[in-house]
């Protein structure tokens, strides 16, 4: 039998980091259940609340997360208790406090909240710093007016350590510089997408390594090349649906890796326009993964002499495949950057423009 039957860890996880994650360990080792409150108001816009539950979800499946915004809130108050409860509906906050709000505020949102989620008061909280007096006195006594039957008040469990001192605020101001803070999937949402596309030959996958050189970090290489390498059919034989749900995932993998910025060498869209032409039909899938956002889209355009390497089209075949990029780009009103001329230029302008968007130093 652990130490306690049911604990509270309760913060904005903004963002997720060892520190927290020690925390969590801890608490999982001495407690029967784990209760998690995610929540911040105002909310974190780099990641907000439903992006800190699913990380919380996958890093600790075993514990009961519970995401808390204005609407779910509203939605909560129309539904019937979690516990069948009825007479603790009244329990359920109406909102989140502030960062400035005092004490009580928060006693009485932690306590209300836990006993309409569980029917019961915590018994033990656990945080990374000592808890002020102020808040645990309003706690004990929110639980013994609210529960005068209940004799569990929750024990302070404050966990004290190297990690569990990195501070959350210094983090958000430098991502970059402590990424190593963090597991490399939450870092990864921070990752800027550059996605280069272009026809057969235009010079994607020179760039994107390039620039990965260039500014140390990494690049997503091109999987539709390596599928149909291995597969050596017609093209109209291919899985234009398994080829994009690759990239994406190589992708996803990467970007924990990454160092601000990860070059992804096409993208689904290409693989869409590819089955438009050698396929019957692209299909739902397809088009829902074309629709992927990246935070830049770079064109290649194909304006030097084509480079046979024994699998690519001809020069005209070429030309139609840039048009049909630049036509699909227009249509769905998506930015683009074009890179044109020599590496060297292409690299220049790009790094031109990363610099101007901010994503990475002069």
């Amino acid at each position: 039998m652990k130490r306690f039957h049911h604990g509270l860890i309760a913060g904005s996880f903004a963002p997720l980091h060892r520190g927290h994650e020690v925390l969590i360990q801890t608490a999982l080792q001495e407690c029967e259940r784990l209760s998690i409150f995610v929540f911040r108001n105002p909310d974190w816009d780099p990641a907000p609340t439903p992006v800190r539950e699913a990380w919380l979800r996958r890093l600790f499946p075993e514990a009961f997360v519970l995401a808390v915004r204005p609407e779910n809130l509203l939605r909560w108050r129309g539904a019937p208790s979690p516990t069948g409860m009825p007479e603790l509906q009244s329990q359920l906050p109406r909102e989140i406090p502030e960062k400035s709000a005092g004490p009580s505020a928060y006693a009485r949102f932690l306590g209300g909240l836990f006993l309409w989620a569980h029917g019961r008061p915590m018994d033990a909280l656990y945080s990374r710093a000592p808890a002020p007096p102020a808040f645990l006195e309003a706690l004990s006594s929110y639980f013994h007016a609210t529960t005068p039957t209940s004799p569990s008040i929750p024990v302070e469990r404050s966990i004290v350590g190297p990690l569990t001192g990195i501070q959350s605020e210094a983090l958000r101001a430098d991502l970059h510089g402590g990424r190593a803070q963090c597991a490399p999937f939450v870092y990864g949402h921070f990752v800027k997408r550059v996605c280069i596309l272009g026809a057969e030959g235009s010079g994607k996958t020179s760039l994107a390594a390039a620039m990965a050189e260039r500014l140390g970090t990494r690049w997503a290489p091109e999987y539709a090349r390596e599928y149909s390498r291995a597969s050596a059919g017609p093209r109209g034989k291919l899985d234009f649906p398994l080829i994009a749900r690759t990239q994406v995932l190589r992708e996803e993998a990467l970007a924990g890796e990454a160092n601000r910025i990860l070059f992804c060498d096409t993208g689904p869209l290409t693989s869409l326009l590819f089955a438009r032409k050698y396929a019957s039909a692209p299909g739902s899938d397809l088009e829902e993964l074309a629709a992927r956002p990246y935070d830049l889209t770079v064109l290649c355009v194909p304006d030097f002499p084509l480079v046979q390497d024994g699998t690519r089209p001809d020069e005209l075949a070429q030309f139609e495949q840039h048009r049909a990029h630049l036509d699909e780009l227009d249509k769905r009103r998506s930015p683009y950057h074009l890179a044109q001329g020599p590496l060297a230029k292409r690299i220049e302008d790009l790094t031109t423009l990363l610099k101007k968007r901010g994503w990475i130093p002069d």
